[in-house]
C-alpha cells in the first residue's frame, strides 16, 4: 500500500509538502508469521517526525504503537546498523535516512517482555473482562468457538492469547522468529539446543573479547541465544544478531543456505574458542561417527573400502520420483545405507577383472555418536 495522502502526516510549519522530498518506507513485520514474507510500503515526507512515523507504521501494520518495538535498518558502508525508532522519537524522519536513497527498510519486531497488541476491526469495545470472563474467552479460544470482539485484541494466528500464555508456561519452551527464509537455520539451532551436553558446554565457555569483537563472535552469539531459549518471557526470539556474527547483511537473510556448511561453520568457529580446554573433542565426542563405504564386483565379488568419519547424514525425506515420503527417521536411514546396483554412467573399474563392471555399493554405520 503506497499512502499518497499528505494529511496523514502533519508536515513541519512552512514547509511546502507538495515540493518537500519524501521518502519510501518499506515495512516487514517479523511478529505475523503469516505476514513474514511480505512488505509494504508507505511513502512519507521526509520532515515527518519519527513519532508520526512510529504512528503510521504502527497503522499500516494495525498495532498498537506501544506495544511492538519499530526498527530502521540502515546501511552503512558495508555494515547494517538497526535503529529503534522509540530511542529517536522526537527527531525528523531525513536525520535517521539518506536522502536519495531509493527505499528504506523498517522492521516490525517484539517488545521485550510485552505482547504485541492488534487493532481490532471492529471499533465498538465492551467493559473490560473479569478474570472469570478472560479465562471462558480462552476456553472457547481453545475449543473452537469465536472469541469476543474488542478494540485491542491480541493477535490470534500468533498464539498471543490468555490461553496460550498458560500453555506456554506448561511446556517452557521458546521459539525463534523467522528472519525471512531462515527456517532451516532455526531447525539446526533447536537441535544444538536441544543436545543437552553441547548446551551446557556452551554455556561453560567464557567470552573475553571487546565489544566489537562480541558483534562478529559466532560462539558468543550463538550462547546469547541459547540463554534466550532457556529464560526468555517471550513467545519466539529473534536470530538476527546471531546470522549478522555469520557476515550476512539484510539480503542475505533471503536466501536459501546450505544446512550442512552452515553446521559446519559453527562448529569450525565453537571448536576454535574450544581449543586447549576439556571441551576441545565435544563436538566429535557428540556429532561425530564412523561409516564404511564400499562397493563390491558382482562378477569376481572383489571388494575395495573405506572408512570415514561423519558429523552429519544427509537424509532424502522423500524418494525421487516418489510420491510418498518416509515414516520415520529409522525408514529414511535404512534407505539410505540399502545397497544399490550402480548403473552404466556410474561404472566401476574392477583392477582384477581389468575393466569397468556395474557393481554393488553399500554403506555401512560403523559407529554412531558417543557411543
Amino acid at each position: 500500500m503506497v499512502t499518497g495522502d499528505n494529511s496523514q502526516v502533519v508536515p513541519t510549519e512552512n514547509v511546502c509538502v507538495a515540493e518537500e522530498p519524501r521518502i519510501l518506507c518499506v515495512i516487514r513485520d517479523m511478529i505475523d508469521p503469516n505476514a513474514a514474507g511480505s512488505r509494504q510500503t508507505i511513502n512519507l515526507p521526509a520532515s515527518s517526525s519519527i513519532g508520526d512515523v512510529i504512528d503510521e507504521i504502527s497503522k499500516s501494520t494495525r498495532y498498537i504503537a506501544s506495544s511492538i518495538n519499530i526498527k530502521y535498518n540502515k546501511h552503512v558502508a558495508a555494515e547494517m546498523e538497526e535503529i529503534s525508532l522509540y530511542t529517536c522519537a522526537n527527531q525528523k524522519l531525513s536525520d535517521i535516512c539518506m536522502l536519495g536513497t531509493r527505499r528504506h527498510e523498517f522492521t516490525v519486531v517484539e517488545k521485550e517482555d510485552t505482547l504485541p497488541q492488534k487493532l481490532s476491526e471492529i471499533p465498538p469495545a465492551p467493559d473490560p473482562p473479569s478474570y472469570d470472563s478472560v479465562a471462558s474467552t480462552s476456553s472457547s479460544y481453545i475449543s473452537g468457538s469465536t472469541a469476543t470482539n474488542d478494540t485491542v485484541s491480541t493477535y490470534p494466528d500468533s498464539g498471543y492469547t490468555y490461553a496460550s500464555i498458560m500453555l506456554k508456561s506448561e511446556t517452557g519452551y521458546v521459539g525463534l522468529v523467522n528472519q525471512a527464509m531462515t527456517c532451516y537455520l532455526n531447525s539446526l539451532i533447536q537441535t544444538l539446543y536441544m543436545t543437552p551436553e553441547f548446551r551446557n558446554a556452551l554455556y561453560r565457555w567464557e567470552f573475553d573479547g571487546s565489544e566489537d569483537e562480541a558483534f562478529k563472535s559466532i560462539p558468543y552469539q550463538l550462547q546469547k541465544l541459547f540463554l534466550q531459549l532457556q529464560t526468555s518471557k517471550k513467545r519466539a526470539v529473534e536470530t538476527t544478531e546471531l546470522t549478522r556474527s555469520f557476515g550476512w547483511d539484510s539480503s542475505e537473510v533471503w536466501q536459501q543456505h546450505d544446512v550442512q556448511e552452515l553446521c559446519r561453520v559453527m562448529f569450525d568457529a565453537l571448536e576454535s574458542k574450544w581449543r586447549n580446554t576439556d571441551q576441545a573433542n565435544l563436538i566429535n565426542h557428540l556429532y561425530q561417527g564412523k561409516m564404511k563405504d564400499y562397493v563390491k564386483c558382482l562378477e569376481c565379488k572383489n571388494e575395495s573400502a573405506r572408512v570415514d568419519a561423519y558429523l552429519d547424514i544427509p537424509l532424502v525425506i522423500r524418494p525421487f520420483g516418489s510420491q510418498t515420503t518416509y515414516v520415520s527417521v529409522e525408514e529414511a536411514i535404512d534407505a539410505f545405507v540399502h545397497p544399490e546396483i550402480l548403473n552404466d554412467t556410474n561404472q566401476y573399474f574392477c583392477e582384477k577383472c581389468n575393466k569397468n563392471v556395474m557393481p554393488i555399493r553399500d554403506l555401512n554405520l560403523r559407529r554412531s555418536p558417543t557411543s
